[in-house]
């Protein structure tokens, strides 16, 4: 429909109350400002409008977001004069609607001034729309405006989740991966759309399966301005090209009502999860006209056809959860990542932001990401790009731990908004063929400390609005959902869907714990490294460029707060100088990629007991010295990313064993395996060992067997280090279509007790050429 796009705002600060009092959303000329207006934009955030107008320096940068902690004390004015056409094509019976699709938090509204809130508007992820009809100037300047109140109170990473009050993102707050930076503003688009006498609120669109053909319904929800015969035109195509249409007639009351369409679609391309196939998608026109033939509105569904269903992982007891989504009748592993809000500020992310971000996903075989539930629910942008890279969304309602007590809230006006907050989301997201799972929110436990069940008052709420609204999608009641919240080494009985740990647990450790775990679904795990090193400049000032324990300066902690990359790698590498910043930022990527893929193999030699790792976390929303993301603040890969991607490829090779530190001399002893999420695998692994100074040690070649959904060990390698200061085990599995190459290295250590640092900048050098220039 016709929409006109609400820019050009200016804003200004208040203290609180002041501009209710004087009347400046009703057209009072009273001076009350701070400061004289600045441009704002809109979706933005207020930081970015306040350091664009050089009020504020860069939050960002060293620990300048201390400066503005003052930013979300104040009332922020929002103003905008628009000139608003008349259409000429149907002057008659044409309705105009204010939109407000981002509001962060509590919000006043007035347009021409009018008054259209009388108690302000709350809730972040609750659009506002208000029927502008009698107030419009046609042809004419309207005034839009909008008074935020200061940011509410709300808890960081440490407090009570029982006493929550809010739907805002809590990493916002303070978190291990970011800063206190409270955000506020106009987060998403703002505009004024003319209908006719008809309006379409929601769709709920569903495919399913007819033997070898589907049955697409489409329920739509109208909002009707007034009585009024209409006609909907469903029409679906694929690419441009026609493929099937119905039409509906019907009598609307004025008020809420509802039309359904069914349409035919044989034998349609089925949309697949990264790896599995193509994802084909169809656009499903829904057009509404008035019973003179104009357009009162319309709007454009991205359809996905594919079947979805759930099971248990093999041999879970009747008592786990269905962690494994099987799409198009095929089990799917999980290779996930854990996403987090890209930007503190949130009205600045651009979906050409996103597109890179999961551009790298779908590049490095990722076919899941979890929507963490102390963050946002995802945009538009972000479920159309998973859509169209065939990557699997669980998506978190917005509830997270706290540490002291993770018990969901029970308050009554919580509640009530949560319920709002997620209705609207399930109703916005449930036609994105990319939605695989719903979750109650993240780390919620009850009074004993035990992962949340579907008892809880809170969480039997939200099935029952799931099971209601998109009852096709699975919803957990929390990640982790138990039995046990943390895995364990020793117990793995109750290590169903299971979180930890985020530590690399030293170079022996790290490596003979995890041949122990076992899990169903190991939704959160890390290890930590520096972040790229092109990057320190942007936001870092030159005196904090160089080597420091976290403790031992402010800046680093602000940025790194825990992940003191010193404390890690100094006991295996020995002592770092001030000048080895950059050393030490590519022995840390080189070491917490290696962490990672250890995790993520031994997973998946255990697949389908396992159905899959869900890596904490995949990207950050704010400018880290170190911290446990595959891809830093600005979408640039990590080294850890490129083993990541390796470790989830459908077919692969990896190494068991105990460590890779050694001492001149001892023996090592591994185990190969191959793992094979495509057909019957018959093929060969070749084998080569070679030191440091690239002398060829060992060599085999041995044939590997693996049927499908399956892993297979295929040899057992013995060998004695000798005193080259690294040796590196190069395996490559020919599958009788390409070579599959993986590379594991092996520490020696010199007289000192400690490890070479130049192996692993060698190692981390390759890769960063092309990477990294």
């Amino acid at each position: 429909m016709p929409s006109v796009k609400l820019t050009n705002w200016q804003l200004t600060a208040h203290h609180p109350y002041t501009a209710l009092h004087y009347g400046l959303l009703t057209g009072s000329d009273m001076f009350s400002n701070i400061f004289p207006p600045v441009k704002a934009a809109v979706p933005g955030s207020i930081y970015k409008d306040l350091t664009e107008a050089g009020i504020i320096a860069d939050p960002y940068y060293d620990m300048n977001s201390l400066l503005c902690e003052w930013v979300p004390q104040r009332w922020w004015l929002y103003k905008t004069d628009i000139f608003i056409k008349k259409n000429e094509k149907n002057k008659k019976n044409r309705h105009y609607m204010l939109r407000l699709n981002g509001i962060d938090y509590k919000a006043y509204i007035s347009f021409n001034g009018k008054m259209l809130t009388d108690e302000p508007h709350t809730g972040m992820f609750l659009p506002y729309q208000a029927d502008i009809t009698e107030l419009v100037q046609l042809n004419g300047e309207n005034q839009v405006a909008v008074l935020l109140e200061n940011a509410p109170e709300e808890m960081g990473q440490i407090g009570y989740t029982s006493k929550t009050s809010t739907q805002k993102p809590r990493c916002n707050y303070n978190w291990g991966f970011a800063a206190r930076l409270v955000d506020i503003g106009l987060y998403g688009e703002a505009e004024i759309i003319d209908y006719g006498p008809a309006a379409i609120q929601y769709a709920n669109i569903t495919t399913r399966k007819t033997r070898s053909d589907f049955m697409l319904t489409a329920d739509i929800e109208l909002r009707a301005f007034t009585d009024a015969k209409i006609s909907a035109d469903f029409t679906l195509s694929k690419d441009g090209e026609y493929i099937a249409h119905t039409e509906i007639n019907a009598k609307l009351i004025q008020g809420e009502n509802s039309i359904k369409a069914e349409i035919f679609v044989e034998n349609p391309f089925l949309w697949n999860v990264n790896g599995a196939g193509e994802q084909n998608l169809y656009d499903l026109e829904v057009t509404i006209r008035d019973n003179a033939g104009e357009i009162s509105d319309g709007k454009n569904y991205k359809v996905g056809f594919r079947t979805l269903e759930y099971t248990r992982c093999d041999g879970a007891p009747e008592n786990a959860l269905m962690y494994v989504p099987v799409l198009n009748g095929k089990r799917v592993y999980i290779n996930g990542v854990n996403f987090v809000p890209s930007d503190l500020m949130y009205g600045t992310i651009t979906r050409e932001r996103l597109e890179k971000l999961l551009t790298q996903a779908k590049t490095h075989n990722i076919n899941l990401i979890r929507v963490w539930g102390g963050g946002v629910i995802e945009s538009f942008d972000f479920y159309d790009l998973c859509d169209r890279c065939g990557i699997m969304v669980w998506q978190e309602f917005i509830q997270s731990s706290s540490g002291i007590d993770n018990i969901p809230s029970k308050c009554p006006e919580f509640l009530e908004l949560l319920a709002k907050t997620s209705a609207e989301a399930v109703k916005v997201k449930r036609n994105h063929v990319s939605l695989t799972f719903w979750s109650g929110g993240n780390e919620l436990t009850d009074a004993q400390g035990k992962p949340i069940t579907y008892a809880d008052e809170n969480i039997a709420m939200l099935k029952a609005l799931c099971d209601e609204l998109n009852p096709s999608v699975l919803m957990l009641p929390s990640s982790a959902s138990g039995p046990s919240e943390y895995i364990s080494f020793d117990n793995p009985e109750n290590n169903h869907d299971v979180h930890g740990y985020w530590i690399y647990h030293g170079p022996t450790e790290h490596y003979r714990l995890y041949n122990k775990a076992a899990s169903m679904l190991h939704s959160e795990f890390s290890c930590g490294s520096m972040t790229n090193h092109d990057k320190f400049e942007r936001f870092l000032s030159e005196e904090h460029r160089k080597v420091f324990a976290v403790p031992d300066n402010p800046v680093w902690k602000h940025h790194a707060e825990w992940w003191d990359m010193v404390k890690v790698n100094a006991p295996v590498f020995g002592h770092f100088e001030k000048d080895e910043l950059l050393t030490l930022n590519k022995v840390s990527q080189v070491m917490q990629g290696d962490g990672v893929r250890y995790i993520l193999d031994t997973n998946r030699r255990n697949q389908f007991k396992n159905t899959g790792s869900i890596i904490w976390q995949f990207n950050e929303p704010w400018p880290n010295i170190a911290g446990s993301s595959l891809v830093d603040y600005w979408g640039d890969a990590k080294y850890v990313l490129k083993l990541a991607g390796e470790a989830f490829r459908p077919r692969n090779v990896s190494l068991r064993h105990n460590g890779i530190v050694y001492e001149k001399n001892e023996v090592f002893s591994g185990e190969v395996f191959v793992v094979n999420n495509l057909g019957e695998l018959r093929g060969n692994v070749r084998i080569t060992i070679i030191s440091d100074e690239s002398e060829v040690l060992y060599c085999d070649c041995v044939e590997a067997e693996c049927d499908e959904e399956s892993a297979a060990m295929v040899k057992q390698i013995d060998f004695v280090f000798g005193s080259s200061p690294c040796y590196y085990v190069n395996l490559v599995l020919n599958d009788g279509i390409q070579d599959i190459t993986s590379q594991y290295f092996y520490l020696i250590k010199n007289k000192d007790g400690f490890c070479d640092k130049k192996p692993l900048v060698k190692i981390y050098d390759k890769w960063g050429a092309v990477n990294h220039g």
